[in-house]
């Protein structure tokens, strides 16, 4: 599993006439599916734009995987979470040796 997060603004509405469905579009969400897309598995993966809006929370703790090509966006520079109230996130989020899995 790969958790990946962006922050910024969305649109939201009901789409279709026969099903409809209630949708979240725009830059917003393509860039929070390509932070998961583009994440390590068993990892939290966010923009820099998430990690801006988190940095006064100290009980969070950042690792920079610096500049990385984004496919459709260019270069962005995600942080993955390292710890959270100083335990280490491999320990929430424990490796069983299963990267993929089909559901």
């Amino acid at each position: 599993m790969r958790i990946g997060i962006h922050s910024g603004p969305v649109l939201s509405g009901v789409i279709g006439k026969i099903r409809k469905r209630f949708c979240l579009v725009g830059h917003t969400v393509n860039c929070a599916s390509r932070m998961e897309s583009g994440g390590i598995p068993g990892r939290i993966q966010v923009s820099s734009s998430t990690h801006a809006l988190l940095q006064h929370c100290t009980e969070f703790q950042w690792e920079s995987r610096g500049p990385i090509e984004v496919k459709g966006l260019g270069t962005m520079t995600p942080y993955l979470l390292v710890a959270l109230d100083n335990q280490a996130v491999d320990i929430l989020f424990p490796q069983d040796g299963i990267t993929d899995a089909l559901l």
